[in-house]
This record gives structure tokens, sequence and C-alpha cells, in this order.
């Protein structure tokens, strides 16, 4: 799929679900995170790295879900708090300044 039309189906959905057993968020959950959407996702929040999603487990991911889709501050809190995360660790600027 183009990635136009990807990012037209992110910015129009509200929750994205992806990587249950590898962790992430990988590209297509910062793609969405960028498009303004909660992602539930396996992470392992491991300090420095704690990106805002909703971590999910082959064990948690029915209530993790649940809980995305019925509650709308959490979802949008989330979402907004993604979006500002891609946009300051994910920019060209962010990744130049190690090399």
């Amino acid at each position: 799929m183009p990635n136009e039309e990807l990012v037209k189906l992110l910015s129009d959905a509200d929750i994205l679900c992806d990587e249950l057993f590898l962790h992430g968020p990988g590209v297509l959950s910062a793609e969405a995170m960028a498009a303004g959407c909660a992602v539930a996702t396996r992470c392992l929040n491991i300090k420095p790295f704690q990106p805002p999603v909703c971590s999910i487990t082959p064990e948690n991911i029915s209530e993790k879900l649940k809980l995305l889709i019925t509650d709308i501050d959490y979802r949008t809190s989330l979402a907004k708090a993604a979006k500002i995360f891609v946009d300051e660790f994910n920019s060209p600027n962010f990744l130049q300044k190690d090399n």
C-alpha cells in the first residue's frame, strides 16, 4: 500500500493494534502515533525508552483494547502524548544528534 494511503487510513483511525509478540513500537506504530492514533503494541518500557503506548501482551490484549475503546479520555490523552513523542524522538533533528 502506498504510504499516502496508509497515512490517510491512520488519520481516520482512533486505535492501531500492532506487534503483539515483538517489542514495539515499530515503524507502523510510529506512523500511527504521528497520525494521531492511540497505539496498542508490545512494549517492554525499558528506561529511557518509554513511549506513550498501551502495552499489550497475549495475556492482556482483551482488557487493554476494551480500555482503549471505552475510555475516551485515556485514548485521546495517549494519542496526544504519542504525537508529541514521535514529533520529538523521530524527527530528523533528533536522529542526527548522535552523528
